[in-house]
């Protein structure tokens, strides 16, 4: 861990940044994760520049956690800064989307509800798959767990329970199976298996994006490498059909968008991406307005 001196929180986009370099030991990230702690870096001044800068706003909005990285990393059990962040967006009436992969937020579910009661705040959770070997291929769990990279992302039964403690909690929970890999999670019946244990969980939302795999330069040798070593098999099958391009486009992804909006028809849950992103970005006072029930995800 090294600590990082800084003036700034908030991205022009207003995504949080209080960790820097990620700790993922998943197949598809757009940098490669750090092996050790000593090169995640830290900005511990984080709630003040923070609280500073949310009082010095003329009109509300939301944050974004997760889009730099997992804000709930394996330094955020030692440092709680992600969580001392939540306390200062709740104290200055801001909202906020989380995206992560650690079962650790359910310790900061009051700080949750108490956002979720006043302002918004809504939770994305990755799920790739409704098998658990492709899941933990995938994420890096299990058999494929990399022991120079410990990490405090769920399992497929931590991340299940995770969504179900949220839920109960009444936080809206979107589950993201993003991205669509050819050859490994790009059939009908994953989808439709991790819409049924979402309805199940009591989860609203499901959002498989693009339906595609977009792969930045610095981390294309590492996810195709993590391919071949992981799913051997089907690692041939996707060479034959795509190469190693950067941006992997399943062959049936047209019939997939179309079994996506059939599937969220059947169980429930609202699918359209533009519609989830707009719900993402759309801040809401509760205690001074009231945001549209089809997009409460309950």
């Amino acid at each position: 861990m090294y600590e990082i001196a800084t003036s700034s929180i908030l991205t022009p986009q207003n995504g949080m940044n209080i960790y820097r370099g990620r700790t993922e030991n998943t197949m598809c990230v757009n940098e490669i994760p750090r092996a050790d702690s000593m090169d995640i870096g830290v900005k511990k001044d984080a709630e003040e520049i923070l609280n500073i800068t949310l009082k010095k706003r003329r009109s509300k909005s939301m944050l974004i956690a997760g889009n730099l990285g997992d804000p709930y990393n394996r330094l955020e059990e030692e440092f709680k800064l992600t969580k001392g962040a939540l306390s200062v967006t709740l104290q200055n009436d801001f909202g906020i989307n989380i995206t992560t992969r650690s079962k650790l937020i359910l310790r900061d579910l009051d700080l949750l509800s108490d956002l979720v009661k006043y302002t918004k705040c809504c939770v994305d959770v990755p799920f790739p798959a409704a098998s658990q070997e492709i899941f933990d291929g995938i994420e890096g769990q299990g058999a494929f767990a990399n022991p120079e990279i410990p990490s405090i992302q769920s399992s497929f039964q931590e991340r299940l329970d995770m969504m179900a403690g949220l839920r109960a909690a009444g936080v809206p929970v979107c589950i993201l199976m993003q991205p669509i890999i050819p050859e490994l999670n790009d059939e009908i019946e994953e989808i439709q298996g991790i819409m049924k244990l979402g309805k199940e969980l009591g989860v609203g939302a499901f959002d498989i994006g693009p339906c595609k795999t977009l792969l930045k330069k610095n981390s294309k040798d590492f996810f195709y490498n993590n391919y071949a070593e992981r799913f051997p098999e089907q690692y041939k099958a996707l060479e034959e059909k795509y190469g190693q391009c950067q941006e992997l486009i399943p062959a049936e992804q047209k019939e997939l968008l179309k079994a996506v909006r059939e599937l969220g028809e059947k169980y429930g849950l609202e699918t359209d991406s533009h519609v989830l992103s707009e719900y993402r970005r759309h801040y809401t006072n509760q205690q001074t307005g009231s945001q549209a029930s089809l997009l409460d995800f309950m």
